[in-house]
């Protein structure tokens, strides 16, 4: 049992050096475009909803 555990772990690492990672500077990029994008959707989220809550009070005279 605990060989197969060993032979896992062997395997394991090997992958893990065939896994091509990002650079620092590609997960700088990736994240600031992330970061904006949350911000745009939050944005027109948030216009979306006021505006909804505009036209509901002005039809219905809330």
């Amino acid at each position: 049992m605990l060989m197969k555990w060993l032979k896992f772990l062997r395997e394991v690492k090997h992958e893990a050096f065939l896994v091509s990672w990002p650079t620092p500077r590609e997960v700088a990029i990736s994240s600031v475009f992330v970061a904006v994008l949350v911000c745009i959707s939050g944005l027109v989220f948030f216009l979306s909803d006021t505006i909804s809550y505009w036209l509901i009070n002005l039809f219905l005279g809330l």
